[in-house]
């Protein structure tokens, strides 16, 4: 239960529009990790206050609980609230508009597009794969967040999906 569920993404097409959103499944996984994990922050937060007023000599226990407790339960929340904020936030490609956005945010033009490809993420324990979009002028567009860390296999299939798309556009 350590890896999100399968399909990460939930992929949408029509003569024309493509537009790829984060599966519900995976939005709920990543809500429920990262709650958890800032629960524990308030956790260890609280038993830091505790430390601090025992009357007991554990004055940097409770220094640092009460640091690292605030500090994971902050990263934790804005996670959250990221993940939750863009689960409703598509990728889309637009062949009347003739563009690929993200949300209100217009990435690049379609006309612009070399391809999309799957970037093998450094530091990661299990294979895991970024998508890219490469220009025709050199310059390469990290697609945002829901997009960073997918199997290999969904990636390429995401990525073959899209240039179909954009291929007939």
């Amino acid at each position: 239960m350590l890896e999100p569920p399968e399909p990460r993404l939930v992929i949408t097409q029509t003569q024309s529009s493509w537009s790829c959103l984060p599966h519900p499944a995976t939005v709920r996984w990543f809500v429920g990790w990262f709650g958890g994990f800032g629960v524990f922050g308030v956790v260890v937060f609280s038993c830091g206050i505790w430390f601090s007023f025992s009357g007991t000599l554990l004055l940097g226990v409770s220094v640092a609980a009460i640091s690292c407790g605030g500090a994971l339960f902050g990263i934790m929340g804005y996670m959250v609230h990221e993940a939750w904020r863009e689960r409703k936030t598509p990728l889309v490609a637009d062949a009347q508009q003739g563009i690929l956005s993200f949300g209100p945010k217009e990435l690049c033009r379609l006309d612009e597009i070399s391809a999309i490809v799957p970037q093998e993420n450094d530091g990661t324990e299990e294979p895991s794969f970024s998508l890219v979009v490469h220009l025709k002028d050199g310059r390469t567009i990290d697609l945002p967040s829901w997009f960073i860390v997918l199997p290999h296999g969904e990636a390429l299939s995401v990525c073959a999906s899209f240039s179909q798309f954009v291929g007939r556009t």
